[in-house]
């Protein structure tokens, strides 16, 4: 699970989530939250989340899994 806390207006409404350290194409998102809610809004194999327009700060947690798992 990984956490974030973005503005929404820092990323242009994307925030990407991809880890650093992990090749391209290796994981997708399978689930995400925000402030604790399902959100769907999120392209899982390009590990990008669409934040809502809001004017604070979210909490964006993400589900990551190896695509091996997915198929």
């Amino acid at each position: 699970m990984l956490h974030f806390k973005p503005y929404t207006g820092a990323f242009g409404g994307k925030l990407r989530v991809s880890p650093d350290i992990l090749p391209p194409g290796s994981v997708a998102i399978t689930e995400c939250w925000i402030d604790d809610e399902r959100y769907g809004d999120f392209d899982a194999t390009g590990l990008l989340v669409n934040l809502p327009k809001v004017d604070r700060q979210l909490r964006v947690k993400v589900k990551i899994a190896p695509t091996t798992w997915l198929s």
